[in-house]
């Protein structure tokens, strides 16, 4: 029987679950928050377009590892197919493959919706896989990536639940777009120089580190600005509500956000001279538990904000509890390491960073930053097997 680790590993749970799942959900919330859908239908959609959107990533991130089987076994990388047969791999895509049609069928009477997931399928089937592959085209292979995972799914979405082509729609995927082209030029910085022994010809490896890491660092700045849009597009969009009085429901967490960003901003302005600087996503040794940055590009769009949205949403329509609960375990198994105490107490010291300096604080950080490292050896020793 399989290791709960070694199952997530071959699913590629960390590669898509934990980072395209919460942007498509809080998409989907303000979805019902903007356009007052609150329904059983919309409740149903909702877990069929995510049952569809997690079977289309881990189709997409699997035909990846199926088009890198060879360079990573060159450059001693671990792959998912690395022990499989070709014959097998191309029977569990093909799998895949049928699930995300079972899945998507639901939707195809939608406006558009044939169309976006054909061209979805066939970016993510040829960004790996010859004669075309991609992500050996530069430039290209860096679009096409980002134009498959990020802003088809969101129309994807908007045309699944019957609200397709409004100006939020396009601006929401222009901001996912920028989000996970951040990310995908993030991912090809931390593999250039594998990339470049193997002779897989990425942009990374075609440019060299120092370029793509200076890339990467802009590209943050710009999903940092791409954040603050989003947050107004739900603070334009989402109606007023009345309780004693009229007020904005989304007011608050708009708030949060922006003390986060302007905190980040002085980071940024400090550190402009520095070669260095800090990366939320791919290096563990730059991780600080009570960075801005790491609260603003993770735990804020992946816990606060979703969690936020769905309460608004069960305060409205109280069948959307099942849809709270939902979010909640799904958190909960992604976020394991760390106690509710300890995130809210990195939140306080955003607003109060003095209070970093107490005792509690430092106790806290001493066991947040043995959490990480307990977390980064297992997935080293993972990536070894």
């Amino acid at each position: 029987m399989w290791e709960k680790a070694k199952i997530l590993k071959t699913l590629r749970w960390t590669d898509w679950a934990t980072d395209k799942l919460p942007f498509f959900c809080i998409t989907c919330f303000y979805i019902c928050l903007a356009y007052s859908t609150y329904s059983l239908i919309f409740i149903r959609d909702f877990f069929v377009f995510i049952a569809f959107a997690s079977i289309s990533s881990l189709y997409g991130y699997l035909v990846n590892e199926f088009g890198d089987k060879e360079p990573d076994t060159q450059e001693g990388k671990s792959n998912t197919f690395k022990n499989i047969s070709n014959a097998k791999a191309v029977s569990i895509l093909s799998i895949l493959f049928l699930l995300t049609i079972l899945t998507g069928i639901l939707f195809v009477g939608k406006s558009y919706f044939i169309y976006l997931w054909m061209t979805q399928l066939f970016l993510a089937t040829f960004y790996s896989l010859k004669p075309i592959r991609f992500k050996e085209r530069r430039s290209l292979g860096i679009v096409a990536a980002c134009f498959a995972q990020s802003p088809l799914p969101i129309m994807l979405l908007f045309s699944a639940f019957g609200v397709f082509g409004g100006w939020d729609m396009w601006a929401i995927a222009c901001c996912a777009t920028v989000v996970g082209l951040a990310k995908e030029i993030g991912h090809q910085a931390f593999d250039s120089v594998n990339d470049a022994k193997s002779g897989t010809l990425t942009l990374g490896s075609k440019i060299g580190v120092e370029r793509m890491t200076k890339f990467y660092r802009k590209a943050l700045f710009t999903e940092r600005i791409s954040w603050a849009v989003f947050m107004m597009i739900i603070l334009v969009k989402v109606p007023p509500m009345s309780f004693y009085y009229t007020f904005s429901p989304v007011l608050p967490i708009v708030f949060l956000f922006a003390v986060l960003l302007l905190r980040t901003v002085y980071l940024d302005i400090n550190n402009l001279k520095k070669k260095d600087f800090y990366d939320p996503y791919y290096r563990w040794e730059l991780r600080e538990w009570t960075s801005p940055y790491n609260l603003l590009h993770v735990y804020f769009p992946h816990v606060i904000l979703p969690i936020y949205l769905t309460l608004i949403m069960t305060f409205n329509y109280s069948p959307f509890l099942i849809i709270f609960t939902t979010l909640l375990f799904f958190i909960n198994f992604n976020y394991s390491d760390f106690s509710t105490r300890e995130h809210l107490s990195s939140l306080f010291v955003i607003f109060y960073p003095k209070g970093s300096n107490s005792r509690i604080f430092n106790l806290l950080k001493k066991k947040i930053q043995h959490a990480q490292s307990l977390q980064k050896k297992s997935s080293e020793q993972r990536d070894k097997e």
